[in-house]
């Protein structure tokens, strides 16, 4: 029983690998001030118009597609637009390029499986509080203590395991 466990475990963590690396080249845009009628060309238009903003130029044939992700509670949150990219070049230049756009209300982020997405945030809660650093490294969450420590987070032990961490004395 305890193989067929181990076997499912590491069966379930390398399908969310692939899973996310799939959507390597996908990049999510929430923001207050995203029209959530606009749809198809006229969508991809103003994704584009955004990203120029930040002094990135997009051809279309550099874009894959562009769709809004539905929520389940659309009025409490923000709208979040997809955007896939056809190479991942491109995706880490606009990036890059918005990091130098203050004053933004527009938020860009990797696109996640619903795993990753889980198991980030329940990372970011832990980290807060012990001044760790969270971050996606390839396919994977990753959790940083020091140049030393750092541990990849596959599942929610894994993120008990970081809670047992003495934190970092950064001032």
């Amino acid at each position: 029983a305890d193989e067929a466990l181990k076997l499912a475990y590491k069966n379930k963590t390398a399908l969310n690998m692939i899973s996310q690396n799939l959507l390597q080249k996908r990049m999510e845009i929430a923001g207050s001030n995203i029209d959530v009628t606009l749809k198809g060309d006229d969508l991809t238009t103003k994704i584009k118009e955004l990203i120029e903003s930040f002094g990135v130029t997009v051809k279309d044939h550099e874009l894959i597609q562009t769709f809004q992700r539905t929520r389940k509670q659309p009025v409490l949150q923000t709208p979040v637009v997809v955007v896939e990219f056809k190479n991942l070049d491109t995706k880490l230049k606009v990036l890059k390029a918005r990091k130098t756009a203050l004053g933004s209300k527009v938020y860009f982020d990797n696109s996640l499986t619903p795993l990753n997405r889980f198991l980030m945030y329940k990372a970011r809660e832990v980290a807060k509080e012990k001044n760790f650093r969270v971050f996606l490294s390839g396919d994977q969450v990753h959790v940083k203590k020091d140049n030393d420590t750092n541990l990849i987070i596959n599942d929610i032990c894994d993120v008990e395991k970081i809670e047992s961490w003495i934190p970092n004395l950064r001032v």
